[in-house]
């Protein structure tokens, strides 16, 4: 009977049109199944997977190939996305929500779409690439939503999915590598936090300056074609760098993009200069896979990764306000406007590729005896870096000679950070390594020196105008002060009448053919400056004088007042000036006019003259020191016994220990003796924890009478520090009288004196070696 019944079901099902079996899989028992998928029918009917197994591609598997997956219920499931196995096995949504990143929700994030029930990523799902169940087959990836043989640069394929290896915790360093819950993947390695300048975003770490795609805050991502700077998504990089996908990329550093966008270096590799290499050269350190010059770069100044402060450049390897001389702070280096490539003539304006720096000017060739190395001028005879070729580094320790890497210099010359140098005339190295001479200077007999153009004088290695410059102003070094100016050698308040300040010294706008009408404004070669304009001649009320090529006003000009050729005269301790064509004079910085006349000029010294103590009828009943009021303070100890006339001492000193309870400015040192004539005195001040001397007071001859000896000395005395105060005397007869067995401490007025010392050397600069048992009668004049 039963096979009567299959028969006549089997004819049934023909009968019926059911020619075919409706199962599009595999018909096991009255169950159509999947045994690609099917854990109890794994590759064939009836053949079941163990418990805890699961059936993947027709065979039975302990673990699930895919990153993130799991077995539930002899299924591979991906927890993140099944909305019945959400978070973890048989966690199941309610109806109408979607599985986002492990947990139910209404609707999906940004970013993501839909897609049976899961919300995914349409621009990287393999499985649904571009659109919901437009699924990539043969391995292939799905990039930007569309499925690629390969993924862009400096990501991988994993299991479908491009990630970047370097930043994706599921993938950290290689593909299925997942760090621990709560880690990061920072540069392809896992960490509990991302390093000092970037943030966390989705388990990432992410520069927010840089990332397009968390530009500012995290998930703020930029549109293709812009790239991240400075936290906001912009249409191009700054100065130096390139749009490379949505990066600005340094081409001539960044492993990624060396040389070209998408130009990678192998693994390993650095770029420099533009170029892979496997090492740095010679001066540099490897930071964060890239070269830094730690001497200079203020993303690692001295050391990997200490950054300076905005504003600030990195100064031989530490942070400084400001750049050396004749360098300029660009983008947080300091670099030399004159000759570097990325910086020609001003910050940001670098020189195109294989052109060199000369003078501020990109050039295309270098002067007589250098070559164009990756854009800078080198000697490929003396460059350590490019020795004899472009590229060609000598080894550390080694210098360059001749196009040679050599161990050591040729007779006459000195290595200097793998250069041969000549120490009496190279100018970068003058008498010693790293000893530069200032610009415009030469070495010579290893000192520098400065060649002056007529009307200019040599002070500190610079040429300067002692007529007109306010730090030089009538001699080397005599600085104006705060809203002071140099004219005519003398500091005035403001430049005479019908002239202005420009730059470094007041000039007629009217007559000064490179100032003319406006500072800085410059007539042709030939013109001369009539009434502020540039012109073949000079018009009235101007006058040409002696025939020569510059126009004069004779209303102001102090060496033709009121005509040509009508000098103002000198004056003494002031500047001559010329107003309305009427000669007067401005007294220098530190004189003054207090009698009113003329033929005395500025008679009055203000720093010193006690009647006249920084201002006429200033009097001063101690002194008068710097233009202020002195106080004169007996030291002496108020204990012990006064022996006079005392003893003579022969090539001795003697000083005391003492501490100011605020700050001081010290005057003077004043010492109680008879000293003979043929003798001297003088003052100085130590710090004692060191045994370094800090002042060293004016010499004063001896007299032969019993007296105050005065000696000058200017100094600074900080608060509650020790000093050391005294004085030298080289005598053979010289009787003073003295304390015997003074009692310490005591306090004269903000002065506490605890002790006092001597020595007996011929040497003045010996630090004092005993305690004295006696005290000499000794005064200090300070300021105030």
């Amino acid at each position: 009977m039963r096979v009567h019944s299959t028969i006549i079901a089997a004819l049934l099902l023909v009968g019926c049109g059911g020619a075919t079996n409706p199962c599009t899989k595999v018909q096991c028992g009255n169950e159509c199944v999947d045994t690609q998928t099917d854990p109890r029918n794994c590759g064939a009917c009836a053949n079941a997977c163990p418990e805890g197994n699961a059936c993947v591609a027709g065979a039975c598997t302990v673990a699930c190939p895919g990153q993130g997956q799991m077995v539930c219920g002899g299924q591979c499931v991906t927890l993140k996305q099944d909305p019945a196995n959400c978070g973890a096995c048989g966690m199941a949504c309610p109806p109408g929500n979607l599985c986002a990143d492990g947990k139910c929700a209404v609707g999906c994030p940004t970013g993501e779409t839909a897609c049976s029930g899961a919300c995914v990523n349409l621009s990287s799902d393999p499985a649904n690439c571009g659109a919901c169940g437009m699924a990539c087959s043969g391995g292939m990836q799905c990039t930007a939503g569309k499925c690629a043989t390969s993924c862009p640069q400096g990501e991988m394929a994993c299991n479908g999915l491009c990630v970047d290896v370097m930043a994706d915790p599921a993938n950290c360093g290689g593909c299925q590598m997942a760090c621990p819950p709560g880690n990061l993947c920072v540069a392809g390695q896992c960490a509990l936090s991302c390093p000092k300048g970037q943030d966390a975003c989705a388990g990432r770490c992410a520069d927010l300056m840089t990332d397009p795609g968390n530009c500012g805050v995290c998930g703020t991502t930029c549109v293709p074609g812009s790239a991240c700077v400075a936290g906001k998504c912009a249409v191009s990089c700054p100065n130096g760098l390139t749009v490379c996908g949505q990066t600005c990329a340094n081409l001539m550093t960044d492993p990624a993009n060396c040389g070209g966008c998408g130009m990678a270096c192998p693994p390993g590799n650095l770029c420099v200069a533009g170029k892979c290499a496997v090492s740095c050269p010679n001066g540099l350190a490897v930071c964060d896979g890239t070269c830094a010059n730690l001497m200079t770069d203020p993303a690692n100044c001295g050391v990997c990764g200490m950054a300076c402060a905005p504003g600030s450049a990195c100064v031989s390897g530490q942070c400084a306000a400001a750049c050396p001389n004749g360098q300029t702070a660009c983008g947080g280096a300091c670099a030399n406007l004159m000759t570097d490539a990325a910086d020609c003539g001003a910050c940001g304006m670098a020189c195109p590729q294989g052109n060199a720096c000369v003078g501020g000017k990109c050039v295309v060739a270098c002067p007589n005896g250098e070559s164009v190395c990756d854009g800078l001028c080198v000697n490929l005879t003396s460059d350590p870096a490019n020795c004899g070729a472009c590229g060609m580094a000598c080894a550390p320790g080694n210098a360059c000679a001749g196009g040679l890497c050599m161990v050591s210099c040729p007779n006459g010359e000195t290595a200097c950070n793998g250069i041969c140098a000549d120490l009496t005339a190279d100018p970068a190295n003058c008498g010693g390594c790293g000893m530069a001479c200032p610009p415009g200077n030469s070495c010579a007999g290893s000192k520098c020196v400065v060649s002056c153009p007529n009307g200019q004088n040599a002070c500190s290695g610079a040429c300067v105008n002692l007529q007109a410059d306010s730090k030089n102003c009538g001699s080397c070094g005599t600085a104006c002060g705060p809203g002071k100016i140099c004219a005519g050698g003398a500091c005035v308040s403001v430049c005479a009448m019908g002239q202005t300040w420009c730059s470094v010294q007041c000039t007629n706008l009217s007559v000064d053919p490179m100032n003319c009408g406006g500072c800085g404004q410059a007539c042709s070669p030939g013109q001369v400056c009539s009434m502020g304009a540039c012109a073949a001649g000079c018009g009235a009320p101007l006058l040409s004088c002696n025939n020569n090529a510059a126009c004069v006003d004779p209303r102001f000009d102090p060496n033709n007042c009121g005509g040509c050729n009508k000098p103002c005269g000198a004056v003494a301790n002031a500047a001559s000036v010329c107003a309305n064509s009427v000669c007067g004079f401005s007294c220098k910085t530190g004189n003054l006019d207090c009698d009113g006349k003329a033929g005395t000029g500025c008679e009055v010294n203000a720093s010193t003259d006690a009647n006249n103590c920084g201002a006429c009828g200033n009097k001063c009943s101690n002194g008068c020191a710097a233009g202020t009021c002195v106080t004169t303070l007996d030291v002496t100890p108020p204990g012990g016994t006064l022996q006079d006339p005392g003893n003579a001492s022969v090539w001795s000193g003697r000083y005391y220990t003492m501490t100011f309870s605020v700050q001081t400015t010290i005057t003077a040192i004043e010492w109680k003796a008879n000293l003979a004539q043929a003798d001297f005195f003088r003052a100085g001040i130590w710090d004692p924890s060191n045994m370094q001397k800090l002042a060293t007071g004016t010499t004063t001859n001896g007299a032969g009478v019993e007296q105050w000896v005065h000696s000058d000395v200017a100094f600074v005395a900080q608060a509650n520090k020790p000093y050391l105060l005294g004085f030298f005397m080289s005598n053979s007869n010289t009787v003073f009288p003295r304390k015997d067995v003074p009692v310490f401490p005591y306090t004269i007025g903000d002065i506490n004196v605890t002790a006092c010392w001597s020595t007996s050397s011929h040497d003045q600069d010996v630090f004092p070696v005993s305690v004295n048992s006696w005290g000499p009668l000794m005064r200090v004049v300070v300021a105030g």
